[in-house]
């Protein structure tokens, strides 16, 4: 009997120290896993970041392109033929589009009030000779 109680206790030694292997080993996986989780978290805000910055410093660029462009026509004598050139096919394109579609139809009424205060002008001028026919008459 005794050599059983012996051999029993022998196993649960054993049983307790392959346990204590156990538990070490899983403490030891879950730290490694939190730490490469956390090594994954911190290169993925990096990345991120470095894009982020990249993606606003090009829409910001793009935005005072077209800033320095509109500028640069108000302070013109009003040459209205002037467009803004855009060659990319995003938001900056439509703003751009958008604006020349409207200083194309600015363009076009002026031309057409000054060529009816033209034709007007001319207009007046006959009549002072116009008056002087019918005075005649």
């Amino acid at each position: 009997m005794d050599q059983i109680d012996s051999l029993i206790g022998g196993l649960a030694a054993e049983e307790r120290s392959l346990l204590s292997k156990r538990d070490t080993i899983s403490r030891d996986s879950a730290s490694d896993a939190i730490f490469t989780i956390t090594g994954v978290t911190v290169f993925a805000a990096i990345i991120l970041s470095i894009v982020g910055s990249v993606v606003a410093r090009a829409i910001s660029k793009s935005i005072k392109n077209v800033a320095d462009s509109l500028t640069e026509m108000a302070k013109g004598k009003g040459d209205l033929t002037k467009r803004i050139d855009c060659k990319s096919r995003d938001e900056r394109y439509d703003l751009v589009e958008g604006f020349n579609a409207f200083i194309s139809k600015q363009h076009t009424i002026i031309t057409e009030v000054v060529t009816s205060v033209e034709n007007t002008l001319i207009d007046t001028n006959d009549i002072p000779f116009s008056c002087h026919l019918l005075s005649r008459l």
